[in-house]
This record gives C-alpha cells, structure tokens and sequence, in this order.
C-alpha cells in the first residue's frame, strides 16, 4: 500500500514536473510576443515572432495561443524591419511600413501598410527625394525628426531572441 502510495506522488511530482519544462520550452520558443505602443500608452501592436520565420504583427495586445484568423499582418523575421506612425494626423489610426515581403489578412480600414520604409519618409517629408537605382535617399533638411512630431517608432526583427526598437529623437 505504501509503495503505490509513493509510486502516485513521485508520478504526479515527474508530471507537473514534464508540463513545466514543456511550458517553459513552449514560451522560449514560440509564444513570446512583443508590445509596442504609442507614447502615451493608447495604441498597441503586437509583434509575435514564431519559429519558422513568421512574424505577426496584430493590432492591440494578442495573448491567443493560436494564430490569428483575421485582422492581422503576416511576415517574416530574418532580415525584417518596421515602421509605424502613431499620429497620423489623418483618418488613420497608424501606419506600417515593412522592409521584407508581406500578407494583410482581413486587417481593418483604419490601419494604412506601406511596402518601404522610403514611401513612408517621402509622405511626412522626411525624405526629400528618393532614387531606387541610385541607391541615394536626401533628407529633407528642414524636416523635424518623425519620432518627435509623429510619434514614430522603428522595429528590427531581425533579431535571435526577440526585437530592438529604435529610438530615434
């Protein structure tokens, strides 16, 4: 009777003790999702990096163990960066630009995706003038800085472990 009595106890002791490493590996891996707001904390995103090189960006705060179905963009991390306006100054909530290749998947109206970085600078006239070819991007030199005016944040999800926001005054 003892030895069953101790067979169940060391049982449950290896169980909970298997489900908290699972846990663990789980959130290292695949759940550990980034939040990035506004300056004054009223609009977020949610970056969710997964293994397998996706990334996606939802608007507000995700804690879902699933993928999303809708309302959200999917891409990738390696060699990945992003750019968001908080203050828009117009019917927008924000704005996104992303470096690499991207889906939107039923994202709402309110929420404006650009393809570059560049279009997004040449908008609020932080860039002057853009040539592709060329390679040469001109600042604007009366052009005060995006983070200030904006509220611009810029996103390197290039990264192992995690992201780096940018902050540039």
């Amino acid at each position: 009777m003892k030895k069953k009595k101790q067979f169940r106890k060391r049982r449950i002791i290896v169980t909970i003790v298997i489900i908290t490493i699972v846990t663990i590996v789980y959130y290292q891996i695949d759940y550990k999702r980034h939040f990035i707001s506004n300056n004054n904390n009223t609009e977020f995103i949610t970056i969710w990096q997964r293994i397998g090189n996706d990334c996606y960006i939802v608007p507000g705060k995700y804690y879902w163990i699933f993928a999303p179905k809708d309302n959200f963009i999917k891409t990738v991390n390696y060699r990945n960066y992003i750019g968001i306006v908080w203050n828009t100054e117009d019917k927008y909530s924000y704005k996104i630009s992303i470096y690499n290749k991207f889906k939107v998947i039923d994202l709402e109206t309110d929420i404006c995706v650009y393809s570059s970085n560049d279009s997004l600078l040449l908008e609020y006239q932080i860039l002057e003038s853009l040539d592709i070819q060329r390679g040469k991007r001109i600042k604007n030199p009366k052009a005060d800085s995006l983070k200030r005016v904006y509220d611009y944040d810029y996103v390197d999800l290039n990264r192992i472990y995690g992201i780096k926001v940018h902050d540039y005054k």
